[in-house]
């Protein structure tokens, strides 16, 4: 599985690069600034996206989901931000 994980958080991204590394079969790519991040998904097949909610500032989900071949792939979303208050994001329905 070809697995791309967006965070800018260095801590979290080296826990999610982690548990990737460990898993038989999956290939990462991990980027931690979107601008890379938005070309590497424009011109890599994933099968997976975990994705900080919120990297440097910038809503990368809607980014995402405005990549045609990308509109179909499942998006994990992760945020080290705490002070949601337990909010959900996305759309329960659509599945992003």
């Amino acid at each position: 599985m070809r697995l791309c994980i967006l965070e800018d958080e260095p801590i979290i991204l080296a826990v999610l690069a982690g548990i990737a590394a460990g898993m038989p079969g999956v290939k990462a790519q991990v980027l931690c600034d979107p601008v890379p991040a938005m070309e590497c998904c424009r011109s890599t097949s994933f099968e997976l996206l975990i994705v900080d909610h919120q990297m440097t500032g910038v809503e990368v989900t809607g980014l995402l989901r405005a990549i045609p071949d990308l509109r179909h792939v499942p998006i994990i979303m992760v945020t080290a931000d705490n002070d949601r208050g337990g909010e959900t994001w996305g759309d329960p329905v659509r599945g992003h």
